[in-house]
């Protein structure tokens, strides 16, 4: 629509005629009636308004369209997911013609160009870029028990977006995100690749006989994951398909964490794997004294820590896999992988496998020295992973009990009892996130300064143990359980 559209050509010639009759008949004397007056025609050429109000036959909410003019180039973004191919403008502007026309539906998942002319027959160009927003405010997480679904809530409200029921549950593996696409491991043997946004199932791979229990990774475009069936692949983030797998000696229930092109995971043979990411070769392994389970690698500052059932955490050169230290925690480690935050090791430690009367405790320990910092919560048992946000720490306790502790001090700060057993937290935007369960069968959030509860969401009284969720914030940002743990 052009609020300033002048006239049309004929009707200027015609109007222009009169006035110059009129201009000569009104002269006092002749001596300048053949020179005509000055007539200046307009050089306006603006575009004052866009926006974009349909993308192929949805019609747009014009409160999620953000746009900004500037003096030769438009931004717009538009929510995620939304169809760039086949967009409908709608344009105000200063000028006679512009090109292509405001009214035409345009192909914005490239620039276009857009051309104001004026009365002058002067021209302006704008280029016209077209931008999704990210996916965010979403949390995706597992069932447990009987409940065999994967999950897509809304992190502000707790409404559930969509739901995915499998064969088996998604009781253990926690998922990863890169470029709308959620990648996660079942126990009914596949790797799924969802859409974000809506559930659909991009792509699943069959990785072996006896289920996927390891947090998934994914870094540049390969996605990484190891199954019961003593393998760990890498697969081709968009396709599915097999890049490469290493055979270990025993399964792995860990997660990888991908660092300067060296792929890490622990693994219940005892051994912490280092490889080449992009083609699979060993670089090194380092063995511990007993098996690694769950306790995934945190890679930071050029060195992996780790914890183990024999009772010790470790630290090993990340390029070597040379021995730094070890602290022994006095029960096995084998549940919970470490955070490493501002210097300190945080992990919680989990029983005495020959006397399982004798629970762990929740250690800080100093990242360089292998020195104890404090002990608390003793006799108490974790069979999940710490988060770190703020100055406070965050986990479950086989208690019961999910806790927010004090970083520097180990005190208590707030603690809620929900029954997490081992369902690790994650936080974002201010928020913890953590399951239930028993009949406490809910997923929860809560205010991680207060523990004042936001929301929570029924899983049908099922347990959501397990199985850490993935996190995308206000602005989509990926957020896991633990600050230095699977994801890198």
């Amino acid at each position: 629509m052009n609020l300033f559209r002048p006239l049309a050509t004929l009707g200027s010639i015609v109007c222009f005629s009169v006035l110059l009759s009129i201009w000569t008949s009104c002269s006092k004397d002749g001596k300048d009636e053949n020179v005509p007056p000055v007539i200046l025609r307009d050089s306006a050429k603006l575009i004052t308004y866009f926006s974009i109000t349909k993308a192929g036959d949805v019609a747009l909410d014009l409160k999620e369209v953000g746009v900004e003019i500037k003096s030769d180039s438009i931004l717009v973004a538009v929510p995620a997911g939304t169809d760039l191919t086949k967009m409908t403008p709608a344009i105000t502007f200063k000028g006679v013609i512009l090109t292509p026309s405001a009214t035409v539906a345009q192909d914005f998942s490239q620039p276009v160009t857009y051309t104001v002319i004026a009365e002058d027959s002067t021209s302006h160009k704008y280029v016209v870029v077209v931008k999704k927003r990210p996916i965010s405010n979403m949390v995706f997480v597992g069932g447990g028990g009987n409940n065999k679904s994967f999950y897509a809530l809304n992190a502000v409200t707790g409404a559930k977006i969509w739901e995915y029921t499998g064969t088996k549950g998604f009781d253990y593996s926690c998922a990863a995100f890169k470029d709308s696409i959620v990648y996660v491991g079942g126990l009914d043997n596949y790797v799924y690749a969802f859409h974000a946004l809506t559930g659909q199932v991009l792509w699943k791979v069959l990785t072996g006989s006896t289920g996927i229990e390891a947090p998934v990774t994914v870094d540049g475009n390969t996605v990484y994951v190891g199954c019961n069936d003593d393998i760990f692949y890498a697969l081709d983030a968009q396709t599915g398909k097999e890049k490469w797998r290493y055979n270990t000696f025993g399964n792995i229930s860990t997660g990888a964490v991908v660092v300067n092109g060296t792929v890490y995971f622990g693994c219940s043979d005892g051994r912490v794997y280092a490889l080449n990411a992009e083609s699979g070769k060993l670089k090194w392994f380092y063995a511990a004294f007993d098996m690694i389970n769950a306790s995934g690698p945190a890679v930071v500052n050029g060195v992996v820590y780790f914890g183990s059932r024999d009772k010790y955490l470790y630290a090993i050169d990340a390029n070597t896999g040379a021995h730094l230290w070890w602290y022994n925690c006095g029960v096995s480690l084998e549940m919970s992988s470490p955070t490493v935050v501002n210097g300190v090791v945080y992990i919680g430690g989990w029983y005495d496998v020959s006397n399982f009367n004798k629970a762990g405790s929740l250690f800080a320990i100093n990242a360089t020295t292998g020195a104890l910092v404090w002990e608390k919560l003793p006799n108490t048992g974790f069979s999940s992973s710490p988060v770190v946000s703020n100055g406070m720490l965050y986990i479950s306790a086989d208690g019961g009990n999910f806790n927010a502790i004090n970083t520097t001090t180990g005190d208590v700060a707030w603690s809620k009892r929900i029954l997490p057993n081992g369902a690790d937290p994650t936080v974002a935007d201010g928020v913890v996130f953590v399951g239930g369960g028993g009949n406490f069968g809910f997923f929860r959030a809560y205010d991680a300064a207060t523990g004042a509860e936001k929301w929570k969401f029924d899983t049908n009284n099922t347990a959501l143990t397990f199985s850490g969720p993935l996190v995308l914030d206000s602005l989509g940002k990926a957020h896991y359980p633990g600050a230095s743990g699977m994801q890198q």
